[in-house]
């Protein structure tokens, strides 16, 4: 399967709804923005949870937000600086719902929510400008089913937690032990440590049985060993 195909079959499972007992998907898309001419982000309604907005940027990291303006939701997902949220402003527009260019000398969208845009345009695609930012990486698309999972399990709709992101002082190398009523761990030392341990123990065990057999074996340079004559 491919970046594409994962990346479709993806947002089908986040806009899945059950209709009626019947499975349905249900997936609008809201705006195309660019932002100094380069596209930057796509954003879709879905109608299954509060968190009803997916932005989804250049490089395919995805933010699960709630209803705001333009402005903010882009501050949030692109991660501007509140100085560089207030400078952006629209150049152009264009409404899918009108097939007409939008006069932006007139309505300044970057200040309109995402139910007034639907509501009043069906969807837009928009060039903002005002700050420069980093050409996007457009062949950076992550695996969404690990993206989704992290989404889940953190319940963080912002930035993503890194896999590298573990406490400094967690222990490294930590072997688990599970017994009958308790659980207990040691670190790769004193395992090492309880092994030479048991060795020298079995070790004193095989000599203990050499002497014992000694008493009534004569032990040949072959190893084999021969009976004692008992003389009563």
């Amino acid at each position: 399967m491919s970046i594409y195909e994962d990346r479709n079959q993806s947002l089908l499972r986040q806009s899945q709804v059950v209709v009626n007992d019947t499975i349905q998907y249900k997936l609008d898309k809201v705006a195309d923005i660019y932002i100094n001419g380069l596209y930057h982000v796509t954003v879709f309604r879905r109608f299954n949870s509060v968190y009803e907005y997916i932005v989804e940027c250049a490089n395919g990291n995805r933010y699960l937000q709630k209803n705001g303006t333009l402005r903010t939701s882009l501050k949030s997902s692109l991660c501007l600086s509140e100085k560089e949220a207030t400078q952006l402003y629209s150049v152009y527009a264009f409404s899918y719902k009108h097939n007409d260019i939008i006069d932006v000398s007139i309505v300044e969208l970057a200040d309109r929510s995402w139910s007034q845009v639907t509501k009043q345009y069906g969807a837009v695609c928009v060039n903002l400008s005002g700050i420069v930012l980093d050409t996007p990486r457009y062949d950076a698309y992550p695996q969404y089913d690990d993206v989704q999972s992290r989404i889940y399990a953190t319940g963080d709709t912002g930035a993503y937690p890194q896999d590298d992101d573990v406490p400094i002082d967690s222990p490294k190398n930590t072997v688990y032990y599970r017994n009958v009523s308790c659980y207990c761990h040691m670190n790769d030392d004193e395992e090492e440590e309880e092994e030479e341990e048991e060795e020298e123990e079995e070790e004193d065990e095989d000599e203990d049985d050499e002497d014992e057999d000694t008493s009534k074996y004569f032990l040949l340079r072959s190893g084999r060993r021969v009976p004692k004559i008992q003389m009563s």
